[in-house]
C-alpha cells in the first residue's frame, strides 16, 4: 500500500471541507465524506495515474474529481502529496500549487 501526505494547504482545505460540512449537513455526514475523501486519496496513491494531467496549472500536477471537490496531486516516491482539495467551483489557476507548500 501506497502512502499519501498532504500538504499545509491541503490539510487547510481538509480543516474548512470538514467545518463546512459539520455546520451544513452535521457530524454524520461530515465524517462519512471526510472518509470517503481519505480513501479516495489512498486509491490514488495506489494507482496515480486515475487523475487526469493538469499541466496547464503546473507540470506533473493531475487532479481527480470527488464529490464537490477535487483532489489535486503529484506522485512522489512511495506514494503521492495531495496539493490542494478544492471545490469544483473553484478555479485552481487562482490557487497556489506551489512546491514551498509541499512540506506537511
Amino acid at each position: 500500500m501506497a502512502a499519501f501526505r498532504f500538504s499545509r494547504r491541503a490539510e487547510a482545505d481538509l480543516l474548512s471541507i470538514g467545518d463546512y460540512t459539520l455546520r451544513t449537513w452535521g457530524k454524520t455526514q461530515a465524517a462519512r465524506y471526510l472518509g470517503e475523501l481519505e480513501v479516495c486519496c489512498q486509491t490514488l496513491s495506489d494507482n496515480p495515474a486515475l487523475g487526469r494531467l493538469c499541466d496547464e496549472v503546473r507540470p506533473g500536477l493531475r487532479r481527480l474529481e470527488h464529490g464537490k471537490h477535487v483532489v489535486f496531486y503529484r506522485q512522489e516516491r512511495g506514494g503521492i502529496l495531495v496539493s490542494r482539495i478544492l471545490h469544483q467551483g473553484m478555479l485552481p489557476e487562482l490557487h497556489s500549487t506551489e512546491d514551498q507548500d509541499d512540506e506537511p
